[in-house]
Parts: C-alpha cells; structure tokens; sequence
C-alpha cells in the first residue's frame, strides 16, 4: 500500500523524520519538491548582523521588548533561516565564552559593535 504525505519542507524535522522512521519502518520513500522553482538563499553571517541590529536597546531591562523586532522578523522567514540564526548566534556567543574563558580581548567579528552586542546577546539568549 502506498501512503502520500503532503508536506512543507519547513514543517520537516527531526522529530517528523523519526516520526515517519518508525511508523514506516524498512519502507521506501520518494521525495519530489514542488511549488519552488529557485532554490531560497541561504541565511548569511550579514543577515545575521542585520537581523541583530533589529533588537530594540531602548528597551532595555524588559528582553521580551529588546528582542521582539527580532522575533518579528524571525517569524517570516522560512524555519531554515531561523535555525542558521540560531547556529550562528551560539556560534558567536560559544566564541565569545572561550575568549572569556582564555582572558583574551573581546573578538570584534563584524565591525565596531558587534562584541559589545554579542556581549548583550548572552544575557537575554533564553529570550530569543
């Protein structure tokens, strides 16, 4: 019997996969994309520092106002970029620790203010 699944790639994760692993154990599966004909590009270190520059410093002592743009904007992106936002900020907040960790100065990956933002970042990250 063969079973058809419509499903938006954004909706696929790990869970999903395991999901269908073990209800459709040893079976075969085809995977055709449709409905795109160019492929999205792919969430960037510049997208991220433009996506940071979002955060509402006005605001600052209430983190759920200081990262709502960023949320907001998060929110229309396809599930992909959300989670390279994501790898790249723990990226850049793990590279910070071990700076911290080593007693060595502060990296400034991006320019001028981008330590002092990351530095910000590590106080509110739960609220992202």
């Amino acid at each position: 019997m063969t079973t058809v699944l419509t499903v938006n790639i954004d909706d696929i994760d790990n869970k999903f996969v395991e999901t269908l692993k073990r209800d459709f154990a040893h079976a075969e599966v085809e995977i055709r994309l449709e409905g795109q004909t160019e492929h999205p590009e792919s969430f960037t270190t510049d997208d991220f520092w433009n996506t940071i520059h979002l955060l509402d410093w006005s605001n600052e002592g209430d983190d759920a106002k200081v990262v709502k743009p960023v949320v907001d904007h998060l929110s229309g992106l396809p599930l992909s970029h959300i989670y390279r936002f994501s790898d790249i900020l723990a990226e850049k907040l793990w590279q910070l620790d071990i700076h911290w960790l080593r007693g060595c100065p502060t990296p400034n990956p991006s320019g001028a203010g981008a330590s002092a933002v990351l530095e910000k970042l590590t106080a509110i990250y739960p609220a992202l």
